[in-house]
């Protein structure tokens, strides 16, 4: 699991928050893919267009949310171990003291972290969305043409049906050329 350092933002539609973009960073562990995320949350592209293709379908159950010193973190890692997990969170999900960001994020493709001083009911949020099979998990960019693209995390309960529409018939022209 590696640390983003660009383009980690809350994912908003029509001033509605649906998710949150974790960034990306000049990697290798950010340009593979998220091929094993897909597999381990049950995401088997190919079967319907859109959003819907990317919902989860298996509920991990090394996906967990919880707090630590005042944080919030949510994070799917199915090789944790205690150890590990403190490891992490004084590494790649470190949050210095006076940090102005609103969250910190990492991953990989076969796992990801998020924590956050702030976006507590954010997170919490999708952590639901995840448990009752409404989370998505896709790739995206935040709309620079020049970014690379980021693990996106969004609750599909949330995200409007206009939006819903849009991104279903641009994977389905993708799909169909």
């Amino acid at each position: 699991m590696k640390r983003a350092t660009h383009d980690t933002d809350v994912v908003v539609e029509y001033g509605k928050v649906i998710g949150i973009n974790l960034g990306w960073d000049f990697v290798g562990q950010h340009e593979r893919g998220i091929k094993e995320l897909e597999e381990d949350f049950g995401i088997e592209l190919g079967k319907e267009y859109g959003f819907e293709d990317r919902r989860n379908t298996i509920v991990p159950e090394d996906l967990i949310i919880g707090k630590k010193r005042g944080d919030f973190l949510f994070l799917y890692d199915k090789f944790r171990s205690k150890k590990s997990l403190n490891r992490l969170f004084e590494t790649e999900l470190m949050m210095a003291p006076d940090s102005s960001y609103p969250f910190v994020a990492a991953w990989d493709d076969k796992s990801f972290g998020v924590r956050s001083r702030e976006y507590g009911s954010i997170l919490e949020n999708l952590y639901g969305a995840f448990q009752t099979k409404n989370g998505v998990m896709v790739t995206m960019q935040d709309g620079n043409p020049f970014s690379r693209c980021g693990l996106t995390l969004l609750d599909y309960r949330l995200i409007p049906e206009p939006t819903k529409d849009a991104f279903r018939e641009l994977d389905r022209e993708h799909y169909e050329k």
